[in-house]
């Protein structure tokens, strides 16, 4: 009984936001009608990802026709209120590789298996291809492998392109000014704007929403040959960046804008020792099947790598050369991958910087000159000096904190026998 009145009310719910999102947005939906007749159940649905609102737009529309599960973001369901909705409309939560990084790499993959089974049951599955926001007006896929996982797990699924149009630009895509959006603050920002221009004046953004289930889709391909199709199709008249006004009367009505500019700073390897260089470059080239594997290489444009594939590579660096990655996320290329594996890598998830414990500052008033203990080896000068001053902190780092002489003297006694075996 309950299954009933929880799709009714879902339902339900997808009819009432309609209006709401009329008020900043003019919608039409195509292909509906023609999806319907050939049945309603499943259907794998791959739209393009242009920014954070287009799965509500998607759901809004397709939900009361298709009752479609979403796919969704741990990360942005985890810190949105559209959380909520996610688990409202019974959303499928997939890790974030980009944020989690290797972790996640084995739930990753039930969860693909767990989804492919609902699909093989008869449920309607909304998965977005590319796995994340687009960087640019045009659909890079990449290399990412989800798609090729399902179609070639459930062949019998149904396959429906979503091309989704209009989006890019606005306040909740990268487009805006290249940097992730923050959602609440979108939405803040929105509903000030809705209220400023009176509710029913304010400037409309036009979006499609076009439904086509093609015959010549290549199930069969290759991830490559499914991913390049998959662009074609999304970028056919693709919409370049538009802004469109927030206030009625706001000056210079719609208009395109340039891109936010893409290019990272290139990772310097130079001063990486051959050794560590050599042996980073013989395990991509065995895992990537390429002979030519450069330091100048992209890991997804250039070898295939996607994130699931580069999760499992921040394992081996872990393994091989003892040095943590945070995110998958920070290795673009294969010389992002050689300072990583030197220890020289640069994490893409951005963290707190701690603040000095007091401890760091306990002899700040000690005004007595620094003296040099005797001793004919470094070695016998520092014990002489750590047993002088055994609680003085000697160094501090962001991950253990403040260390004295002791802490220092205590770890070489502890590893000494592992080092003399």
């Amino acid at each position: 009984m309950l299954a009933p009145l929880v799709s009714l009310f879902t339902r339900a719910f997808a009819y009432f936001v309609r209006p709401f999102i009329g008020l900043r947005y003019r919608i039409e939906v195509r292909g509906v009608d023609a999806i319907a007749r050939r049945g309603r159940r499943g259907i794998l649905f791959l739209p393009n990802h242009s920014a954070l609102l287009d799965p509500a737009f998607i759901v809004a529309h397709l939900y009361p026709a298709f009752q479609l599960r979403p796919l969704a973001d741990e990360h942005q369901v985890n810190r949105t209120v559209f959380g909520y909705s996610a688990l409202l409309y019974g959303s499928r939560i997939l890790p974030n590789l980009e944020r989690s990084g290797a972790g996640a790499r084995d739930r990753t993959r039930k969860a693909l298996q767990d989804i492919a089974d609902g699909l093989r049951a008869g449920e309607n599955i909304l998965l977005y291809p590319a796995g994340r926001l687009k960087r640019q007006y045009l659909e890079d896929i990449g290399s990412a492998s989800g798609t090729e996982t399902l179609v070639k797990a459930v062949p019998e699924a149904r396959i429906v392109l979503v091309r989704h149009n209009g989006l890019w630009g606005s306040s909740f895509s990268l487009g805006f000014n290249g940097e992730m959006p923050d959602i609440g603050a979108a939405l803040a920002r929105g509903i000030k704007y809705l209220l400023l221009n009176g509710l029913v004046f304010m400037p409309r953004r036009r979006l499609t929403i076009e439904l086509v289930e093609p015959d010549d889709f290549p199930r069969t391909g290759s991830r490559a040959e499914i991913n390049r199709y998959l662009e074609r199709f999304y970028n056919a008249g693709a919409a370049r960046n538009t802004y469109v006004p927030y206030t009625f009367w706001e000056r210079g009505g719609t208009r395109e804008l340039p891109d936010p500019p893409q290019e990272a700073p290139r990772a310097d390897a130079s001063r990486v020792s051959p050794a560590t260089r050599d042996l980073v470059l013989s395990h991509l080239r065995e895992e990537s099947g390429r002979d030519d594997v450069s330091v100048g290489h992209h890991l997804s444009k250039d070898l295939g790598f996607d994130s699931l594939a580069t999760a499992e590579l921040v394992t081996w660096l872990q393994k091989e050369f003892g040095f943590s990655v945070d995110t998958p996320e920070s290795l673009a290329t294969v010389a992002d991958v050689v300072l990583a594996a030197a220890g020289q890598g640069v994490s893409a998830k951005a963290s707190d910087v701690k603040a000095p414990p007091p401890a760091w500052f306990g002899a700040a008033d000690d005004r007595r000159a620094l003296t040099l203990p005797p001793g004919d080896t470094l070695t016998s000068v520092f014990l002489r000096q750590a047993a002088a001053r055994p609680a003085q902190p000697i160094f501090a780092d962001q991950t253990s904190g403040v260390r004295t002489y002791r802490d220092l003297v205590t770890a070489v006694l502890v590893l000494k026998p592992r080092l003399e075996a």
